[in-house]
This record gives structure tokens, C-alpha cells and sequence, in this order.
């Protein structure tokens, strides 16, 4: 019911060059840095470009600090600041509530003997029709959402897994807790946020990537606390905005306020992004001073930290919690059988939002 609101100023120039910039960050040992200057002063023109000849330990990209995993006990807080967080929305850009739908490419099955068509490997949990649709995330808040990429290890050139995330703060992005690596030793990790991925490019510019510098979570592996909040190197919430949060109320228990979204891996391959609107949470379980929230939103590998949120009466949106996975326990529901999507919230998300704000400011 509500309409898109235009953008009220122009594109800062700062935040303009930031986003139409494509940079490239090269690191290793402190003791490559005399190499990587030669390595630069010795770079051939050929017919197709520039050849640079690196060092084989070079890392492509920006490896990641501290990457630490505490129990909810750690940051707990019973202050109300803590409970709920305020969003920002740039005036640069416009506020859509009705985000440009994108078309979804025909899904690719594998070949087996005879002609079976088999569907690749991987987990997909939807309850009725499939209700996600492609969309262009131009605009507040959608290209707050983005694709969280996570390499092997520093010096890999290519990731080999991935999850979604959403812009929180001026430089934090909130994710699903089992996304980042274990035991994240410095140095030897790294993981990347693209901001606003359609086809594998972020819609408003090169600029909108960012390596991730440090990340805070919790330990455990509950799927009530299956969050993480990352530090970016960049703070692309200073120019895109990012969302607010709530902790969720019970009051909020069957209302069809909710939407999620991600980069699933069952849509356009994980480069372009879906949503599903009018999700209701159906109950919700204590999980270590987080909430499972359970609802029937459909979700697909991919999907993990993926925001699930409402819009609020002043219009702007609200994280209640991050996709985290299936719940399958076998039996009818009156004998305690549940078959549900869980999205992790409550207080300990709260509180891990709050001390990322207040410890890793822009």
C-alpha cells in the first residue's frame, strides 16, 4: 500500500567515487611488501592490457583479523538501547518498497544415463508453490542485502562456499553465525561482502565490495544464536545506509509481517538475489537467550544470514532475525514433530548488534 519515495539529494561526490571505483588490494608477509613495489614498477603493457608478475605468496584481496566465537552469555546487557537499533537511509537514494522484479533463469538439471534429469546436489525447503521472487535491488533498502563469499583460506583466489547478509551498521553486515570460517587464525582467513549482487556485479558500482577485516559471533553451534556480525574494511553503510533491528516480541506470533531474502543457490546460481513477503512466524523456541523463529517462508542453501524483517510504521525496515536452516523432527505435531525453516533472533542478537555498534564504529 505504501509508495516508492524519491531520492531527496544528489549522489555525494565521495560516496559516487567510492561506488564507481574498482579497487584492488593485494597483501602477503610483511616482508613481500619490497617484492609487490617491484613486482609494480615491472608490470608489462600487452595487446589486452597489463601483466603483473606477483610473488607466489601474494593474497588476491584483503585477509581478515580476529574471527572469534563467544558464548551469549558474554555480551549480555539488559539496557534498552540494546533492544532495538535504528536504521539509516541516505537521501541519496530512494526509499522502494516495491523493488524492480527480475526474471528467473530457466533452472539447469544434470543429465544421468537414459536421460534422467537429476538436480544437483544441494538443499532446498519449500512449503506449497515457491514464492520467492528475483529482484533488482536498486534502492534503499535493498541493496543493503548482499552476497557474503568465504575462501579456503587466505591465499585462495576463489571462494568455495557462500551466504547472504545485510548491511547493519556503517561498516558491519549481519550474517548467520555457521557462515564465517572456523577457527579463524589471523591472517589465514578471508571472506568478501558485495552489496547489492545482480548477476554477479553489485548494481551501484564496483565500489560496493568489501573485505571483511574481523567478525563476533557465538559459540555452540545453537541454532538460536546462529549469528554473526562482520567488520567490513570498507564502511558501505556509510553510503548505502543499512537496516535497523528489533528483538522480537511474542505478540508478533502469527502476524504476516515478515520478509526474507537472500542469494539461494536454487535461483540464478547464488549471483542474483530473491525475496518472499508476508511470512508469519508460527512459534518461536528459547535457544541460550536467542529465539528459533519458526515460519514456512520458503529457503534454499545460499539463504543462511539472509535478513528476515518487517517494515515498521516509520517506514524503514527491521532485522528481527537471520535465516539459519531447517528444523525436521519426525512425528505428527500434536506428539512434538516440527518441520519448519528457522530464522535466529531474540535478545542475543540484539545484544551482539548493539556491541558491534558501539566497538566497531565507522
Amino acid at each position: 500500500m505504501l509508495d516508492n519515495v524519491a531520492a531527496a539529494k544528489r549522489l555525494p561526490a565521495a560516496t559516487a567515487a567510492l561506488l564507481s571505483t574498482r579497487q584492488l588490494a593485494l597483501g602477503g608477509p610483511k616482508e613481500l611488501a619490497e617484492e609487490l613495489q617491484k613486482a609494480l614498477r615491472d608490470t608489462k603493457q600487452t595487446k589486452a592490457g597489463l601483466r603483473l608478475a606477483l610473488p607466489p605468496s601474494t593474497i588476491i584481496g584483503l585477509a581478515g583479523n580476529s574471527g572469534d566465537r563467544v558464548s551469549p552469555k558474554t555480551l549480555r546487557t539488559t539496557a534498552a538501547s540494546a533492544a532495538a537499533g535504528k536504521p539509516f537511509k541516505p537521501d541519496w537514494f530512494p526509499l522502494v518498497y516495491h523493488p524492480k522484479i527480475g526474471a528467473r533463469p530457466t533452472r539447469k538439471y544434470l543429465r544421468g544415463s537414459g536421460g534422467r534429469r537429476i538436480v544437483p546436489v544441494n538443499q532446498s525447503f519449500l512449503y506449497g508453490p515457491d514464492d520467492r521472487r528475483v529482484f533488482y535491488p536498486s534502492g534503499y533498502p535493498w541493496h543493503c542485502i548482499g552476497r557474503v563469499d568465504v575462501y579456503p583460506n587466505a591465499d585462495a583466489d576463489n571462494p568455495t562456499s557462500s551466504g547472504s547478509g545485510v548491511l547493519i551498521g556503517d561498516r558491519l553486515v549481519l550474517t548467520a553465525g555457521h557462515v564465517p570460517p572456523a577457527n579463524a587464525a589471523p591472517g589465514t582467513w578471508k571472506m568478501r561482502f558485495t552489496a547489492g549482487m545482480y548477476n554477479g556485479s553489485p548494481v551501484d558500482g564496483p565500489g560496493a565490495i568489501s573485505f571483511v577485516s574481523d567478525f563476533q559471533g557465538y559459540s555452540g553451534g545453537l541454532s538460536g544464536v546462529d549469528y554473526a556480525v562482520l567488520r567490513l574494511y570498507e564502511p558501505l553503510g556509510v553510503h548505502l545506509g543499512y537496516f535497523g533491528w528489533k528483538t522480537y516480541d511474542d505478540s508478533w506470533t502469527g502476524g504476516t509481517y515478515w520478509w526474507l531474502a537472500g542469494y539461494p543457490f536454487d535461483i540464478a546460481s547464488a549471483n542474483s538475489p530473491s525475496y518472499q513477503a508476508g511470512i508469519a512466524v508460527l512459534d518461536q523456541d528459547s535457544d541460550s537467550g536467542g529465539l528459533e523463529l519458526e515460519h514456512h517462508g520458503d529457503i534454499a542453501s545460499g539463504d543462511s544470514g539472509g535478513p528476515f524483517w518487517g517494515f515498521w510504521d516509520d517506514g524503514f525496515p527491521y532485522v528481527v532475525g537471520t535465516c539459519s536452516g531447517h528444523e525436521n523432527i519426525s512425528g505428527p505435531s500434536w506428539t512434538g514433530g516440527e518441520d519448519n525453516n528457522i530464522a535466529a533472533g531474540g535478545g542475543a542478537l540484539s545484544n551482539l548488534l548493539s556491541w558491534a555498534r558501539g566497538n566497531w564504529p565507522a
